[in-house]
């Protein structure tokens, strides 16, 4: 695997005036990762903490770390940006506009909506999660999609802005690498067209921002959406909302009075919601309930059940 390599402005006396003037008056470092360098990609097995070289900065309180990549090596599904601490930012480097960030290794949100204050951070630490799993979310992370649109993608090339919001200088380690997100079905399950087939138990994550999970019924009956389980037992902000709805075989949301009294439904985590009397062919469809959010899979899990019936409601189909 191919380290990343580094380029260090280095010039005429003038141009390092101009340097250490700019870190005097913003804070910031600059680092380019090469242009032409690979992202790493994960293979079966292999576990960004064990099997990815990170880039290791040591941040002085209210410092910037930028590190500009490359998204065009990139060539899994998802692209991932994993810090060990402090504010993360994935920034367009042509516009400017900052497209996620985040603080925690819980979530992750649209612009800057994943910052939280330091005194917030420092319970936003993922725990009872083993440190050396592949996917999980050690710390501040966020995860593109390929086949997202975003204007990063777009431009194929990204700025990382990693920031040290504490008081004491902060040791970092950033990781950016491709690998296959956690739930396969993507991006094919955004539509109706590429819904998983729904049968018995299914499982899908909102990995990214966005993310539509669309599951069809292969039989009649009724279903039951499980939100993200709180793993540690921490406080409801920390894991992800859902809000579900069920379409007919059209694409239309049936009427709640027809499916159980409510659709859509919002589920808190830990929670759980049946609809009741649908017909295979009709369509169960999650995102995230405030539209802003993603997380990888260990927080952004849930499952969708079908109990097939009998004697199911004349409604009209």
């Amino acid at each position: 695997m191919r380290t990343p390599r580094t380029t260090h402005r280095i010039g005429r006396f003038a141009g390092l005036l101009a340097v250490a003037s700019l870190l005097l008056a913003a804070c910031t470092v600059d680092i380019e990762v090469e242009r032409g360098d690979t992202i790493p990609t994960l293979r079966a097995g292999e576990r960004y903490t064990l099997d990815v070289t990170p880039y290791q900065r040591s941040l002085r309180s209210g410092a910037t770390a930028r590190i500009p990549i490359d998204l065009n090596s990139a060539d899994a599904e998802g692209i991932f940006v994993v810090a060990t601490a402090g504010d993360l930012r994935l920034r367009n480097p042509v516009s400017g506009t900052i497209t996620a960030s985040s603080s925690t290794g819980f979530y992750f949100a649209r612009g800057e909506r994943g910052i939280e204050g330091a005194s917030v951070v420092s319970d936003l630490a993922p725990r009872a999660i083993d440190a050396s799993v592949r996917t999980s979310c050690l710390g501040p992370c966020v995860i593109l999609r390929d086949s997202d649109r975003s204007d990063v993608i777009r431009s194929r090339t990204a700025e990382v802005l990693i920031e040290n919001p504490f008081e004491d200088r902060l040791e970092v380690e950033i990781y950016v690498f491709a690998q296959a997100l956690d739930d396969r079905s993507e991006p094919q399950n955004d539509t109706r067209s590429g819904a998983d087939v729904l049968s018995g138990t299914l499982w899908g994550a909102l990995e990214t921002i966005g993310d539509v999970d669309t599951f069809e019924l292969a039989d009649d009956g009724n279903v039951t959406v499980h939100a993200p389980i709180r793993v540690d037992g921490g406080p409801e902000s920390n894991y992800l909302s859902l809000e579900v709805e069920v379409l007919d075989a059209e694409g239309s949301r049936i009427p709640a009075g027809q499916v159980g009294g409510e659709n859509p439904v919002v589920l808190r985590p830990d929670q759980s919601h049946t609809f009741t009397d649908l017909f295979d062919g009709e369509f169960v469809r999650v995102k995230e309930a405030s539209g802003h959010r993603a997380a990888a899979a260990e927080y952004s899990g849930f499952r969708v059940v079908l109990q097939e019936t009998v004697g199911l409601s004349d409604r009209a189909r």
